[in-house]
């Protein structure tokens, strides 16, 4: 079910992007399509890869230790290599939990973030967004937006945004788009000064 926009006083305005797209940022836009920031590939890093990983790594690792995997001329692997499998399983697990089970796909509407782990959806006024950063070192680029508030899912979030082409070194363009709504939508909501 489609989220419903609050009722609002505020005129409508229309914020444009780098992208060309451009938002009306008005909590009474009601019949302006979804624009997705995360990738489609969200709910595979998120849903498939993790237990996949964890659970064929580990099957490797539990073979090790059961005796079940042997080298070419039947001998039983070495110690030590028992416990490297163990512990790149144990370290693989944490980072692609920490770095995959958190994403959550994000779409825009007029002027509101509506935020879902696939489970349930919140939505955010773009203007409770205080910064947003991105880690370049990860290949997922992944973007974390944190909030000037709590929301349903916390003070941040995490999300993996659409694959653009863009020179490796520089930050993905959403980065600088969010900065722009965000700004936007602070100033068009702050009191005008008196007279």
């Amino acid at each position: 079910m489609r989220p419903t926009a609050l009722a609002s006083s505020e005129p409508d305005s229309v914020t444009a992007m780098p992208s060309g797209f451009a938002f009306v940022a008005s909590p009474m836009a009601r019949n302006i399509m979804y624009t997705t920031l995360s990738s489609a590939q969200t709910f595979f890093m998120k849903f498939v890869l993790p237990p996949v990983w964890i659970t064929g790594f580990g099957m490797g690792a539990m073979g090790l230790w059961m005796g079940d995997l042997h080298a070419n001329h039947g001998m039983a692997p070495p110690d030590f290599m028992k416990w490297q499998f163990l512990l790149a399983w144990v370290l693989g697990s944490t980072f692609i939990l920490w770095s995959c089970a958190r994403l959550k796909r994000v779409r825009l509407d007029g002027g509101r973030l509506f935020v879902s782990n696939y489970l349930r959806e919140s939505s955010v006024p773009l203007a409770m967004i205080d910064e947003v950063t991105e880690n370049r070192w990860l290949n997922i680029r992944p973007v974390t937006l944190r909030f000037r508030g709590a929301t349903d899912f916390g003070d941040r979030i995490c999300f993996m945004p659409k694959a653009r082409w863009f020179p490796f070194w520089r930050p993905h363009p959403i980065v600088e788009e969010l900065r722009q709504l965000a700004r936007a939508a602070r100033t068009q909501r702050a009191p005008a000064p008196r007279a």
